[in-house]
C-alpha cells in the first residue's frame, strides 16, 4: 500500500475497468490495488461488455476505458457506455501515439490517463479530480493541442465563429486549467449557480456535450483569450 497521507484521507471510489488487453487490465488492477481509496473494483473485457453490468449495478463511480478499444464510429456518435448513468469516464490513451492524440479530441469523456506514464499516485489524482468535476489531462495531450493551435488549426466547427462574452472567456480559460465549477465560482467571486450557468453557456456556444470536449476544442482551435487579456481579467 502507498503511505502518502493524502491517499488515505480521500473519499472511497468504486472503479470499473473496461479494457480488452489482459496485460493492460492486469497492470491497472495492480496499481489500483495499491490505493486505499478504492472500494469495489470491477473488470470488463471491453467497453461493450460493461453495458449490461452497469444496468444491474449502479455502484461504479468512475469507468476507465482504453481508447484503442473504441471504434471510430463510436467516437463519431459519442457512443461510450454509461454516459447517461452518472458514471465518470477516464480515457486511457498512449501519448506517444500520433493516432491516439488525434482520435482523443473527438471522444466524449471526463478526463484522460496516459498509459505510458501510469503511477498509483497519478491514477489516484486523476480519479479524485474527475469526481470533483475537473478534467485531468496528460501534459503531452495538452502540448499536442496547443501545437495544433499554433500551427493554425483554428477552423471552427461547421465554419461558424465562436462568440464568447469576456466573462465566458474567463470561464473557458479556467476550464482549460482544470478548475471545477466550485473553484471557478471562488476564483470569479460568483455563486456556484452562476458558475454552472456560465459553463453551460460555454458548452452550448462551442457545441460540446461536456467539459473535456470543450477544453480540447478550445486548445485545438486557439479559442482562448490572449495572455494579456487573461492577465487583465
Amino acid at each position: 500500500m502507498i503511505n502518502a497521507p493524502e491517499l488515505y484521507q480521500a473519499e472511497t471510489l468504486n472503479v470499473g475497468l473496461a479494457i480488452r488487453s489482459e496485460v493492460t487490465r492486469y497492470g491497472l488492477e495492480r496499481l489500483l490495488g495499491l490505493l486505499p481509496s478504492i472500494g469495489n473494483l470491477s473488470t470488463f473485457n471491453s467497453p461493450v461488455s460493461v453495458l449490461g453490468a452497469l444496468e444491474e449495478r449502479h455502484e461504479t463511480d468512475v469507468l476507465i476505458i482504453a481508447l484503442c478499444d473504441i471504434s471510430d464510429e463510436q467516437i463519431r456518435d459519442s457512443c461510450i457506455p454509461s454516459r447517461e448513468r452518472c458514471v465518470k469516464i477516464l480515457l486511457l490513451l498512449d501519448s506517444s501515439s500520433e493516432q491516439d492524440m488525434t482520435r482523443s479530441t473527438g471522444v466524449s469523456c471526463d478526463g484522460f490517463l496516459d498509459i505510458g506514464n501510469l503511477t498509483a499516485s497519478g491514477i489516484h489524482d486523476a480519479l479524485h479530480r474527475v469526481c470533483k468535476g475537473e478534467v485531468p489531462m496528460p501534459a503531452a495531450l495538452t502540448k499536442n493541442l496547443l501545437a495544433q493551435a499554433r500551427n493554425g488549426s483554428t477552423m471552427t466547427r461547421n465554419g461558424t465563429p465562436v462568440s464568447l462574452t469576456p466573462r465566458e472567456q474567463q470561464v473557458l480559460s479556467l476550464m482549460v486549467d482544470g478548475l471545477s465549477n466550485k473553484q471557478i465560482a471562488r476564483r470569479l467571486t460568483i455563486s456556484l449557480h452562476g458558475a454552472k450557468r456560465l459553463v453551460a453557456n460555454v458548452l452550448a456556444k462551442l457545441n460540446c456535450s461536456n467539459r473535456t470536449l470543450a477544453v480540447s476544442r478550445a486548445l485545438r482551435e486557439g479559442l482562448l483569450p490572449s495572455k494579456a487579456d487573461r492577465a487583465d481579467s
